[in-house]
């Protein structure tokens, strides 16, 4: 899982290639105003929404990085459950358990008992 500094690097590349789109669409934006044929304005006018929409997408993901920084990311969140929270999803566990075993599944094991037969010289 990436930590914090490759989110953190990966926000400053995507940020980079956003700013790189600003000359383009500036350009674009005028050249757009001139008196040029439908047919190039047609061009230019998809390219220029093709590079908006490009950046609009970067600035999304941005956000949304920014937003899993703010959050704590790589960790989680640690749940602090009462007494009664965690009392039923261990009676949920047991009888969930109890079921499956009515279809085949086996059921889990509680204990575990390791027995070791003499050392054997290598």
């Amino acid at each position: 899982m990436p930590g914090r500094e490759a989110i953190e690097a990966l926000i400053a590349e995507l940020e980079a290639q956003k700013q790189a789109l600003e000359d383009p669409i500036e350009g674009l934006t005028d050249l757009a105003r001139l008196n040029i044929q439908e047919e190039t304005r047609a061009a230019v006018n998809s390219l220029l929404r093709d590079y908006r929409e490009r950046g609009g997408e970067l600035q999304g993901a941005i956000r949304a990085l920014q937003e899993l920084l703010e959050d704590g990311y790589p960790s989680l969140p640690q749940p602090d459950f009462s007494a009664a929270v965690t009392q039923d999803v261990q009676d949920q566990d047991r009888t969930v358990s109890v079921a499956a075993a009515l279809f085949g599944f086996p059921a889990q094991a509680t204990t575990l008992n390791v027995t070791t037969g003499p050392a054997v010289p290598k």
